[in-house]
């Protein structure tokens, strides 16, 4: 099965090696007055607050920090601003969301339950792996799916952030669901029994974490280093940093062997904080002997940087172990930093 996953994570040029803070206030688009408790976090990492009665914030961020600011409320269009490092102080304007103003009417040939709806999305979002059995969506009521029989489509889209709670990385996640569909290859019947072959799984959205209330800390530790292991996220950083072999990776062409030189050329950018990845062509990955998995580039090349972020990540396509990785085995961008 083909995977892709789409994230509006934006990969922007870090210069800094120390803290900054960026400060602002939410405001109401036509009103202009405050918004108290708007959430606002660095999508897909653990650093975020809310805003208090003046709409108020303040943020600490380091030179780890590529992913974009989030500004988020519900009842409202979600805001999202790149260019932080040039600013210190901003002012934020929430316009109302369409969606929570007026019903939308999707016609959809549907022919599918809710149950069977819900089933395949949890499966195609959360994944399938003891990590991804041990997530609960926490507001499934808030899901709308829609399921387009004669172009074998499931879409999925939602008024107000998915909350899920991982009780194996001891994560609730909030996600934020921008874009959400699967292709179907073929749907038949048998045995009274329908099944979907599912050809493409494409999502978008912004995506933060909180360690949970009851907070695990020994099954935490335990369960985030298994799911780390092998992840898109290590391999990236072993990669910039060249442990490749270190970290128990080996590369191969098809069944063969290679020399990861051979194949992959990394090489510093005209920023001394990047390195350009380029694929002579597509590789297969093996992890600790066990976990493989596929590489390919649509792209001619991307930038990555030591933290393991990556840009265009919408032009790189994992198979196998890693193309199977979904939210419920997934880590924060700062895990580890």
């Amino acid at each position: 099965m083909l995977f892709k996953f789409l994230t509006c994570l934006v990969f922007s040029i870090g210069l800094f090696s120390y803290s900054q803070t960026i400060t602002g206030t939410v405001l109401d688009y036509k009103t202009q007055q405050p918004v108290e408790a708007v959430s606002v976090y660095f999508d897909n990492t653990t650093i975020g607050t809310v805003t208090d009665t003046n709409g108020r914030f303040s943020l600490d961020y380091s030179e780890a920090i590529k992913s974009s600011l989030i500004i988020s409320f519900l009842g409202y269009k979600s805001e999202v601003i790149t260019d932080y490092r040039s600013k210190q102080n901003v002012t934020v304007l929430l316009k109302e969301s369409i969606d929570a103003l007026e019903a939308v009417v999707i016609k959809a040939d549907d022919g599918l339950t809710r149950k069977q709806k819900l089933f395949i999305f949890k499966r195609e979002f959360l994944g399938e792996s003891k990590f991804a059995r041990s997530c609960k969506i926490l507001n499934e009521d808030d899901l709308i799916l829609n399921y387009f029989k004669n172009e074998r489509k499931l879409n999925v889209r939602a008024n107000s952030p998915i909350i899920i709670r991982n009780e194996s990385l001891q994560y609730e996640v909030s996600y934020d669901i921008s874009f959400f569909e699967i292709d179907f290859i073929n749907v038949v019947l048998e045995d009274n029994y329908e099944i979907f072959d599912v050809k493409t799984v494409t999502y978008a959205g912004t995506t933060f974490y909180k360690k949970l209330e009851d907070f695990n800390k020994k099954a935490a530790v335990r369960n985030r280093e298994q799911a780390y292991k092998g992840s898109v996220h290590q391999f990236m950083r072993s990669l910039y940093h060249n442990t490749l072999k270190d970290n128990h990776y080996k590369i191969y062409d098809t069944k063969f062997l290679v020399n990861p030189e051979d194949y992959i050329n990394i090489t510093y950018s005209n920023n001394p904080e990047l390195k350009t990845l380029k694929l002579v062509k597509p590789i297969t990955i093996l992890y600790d002997n066990e976990r493989k998995s596929g590489m390919k580039l649509k792209t001619p090349s991307i930038l990555i940087d030591k933290y393991g972020h990556y840009s265009n990540p919408t032009e790189v396509e994992f198979t196998g172990f890693m193309g199977k990785q979904r939210l419920g085995d997934l880590l924060p961008l700062d895990y580890t930093l």
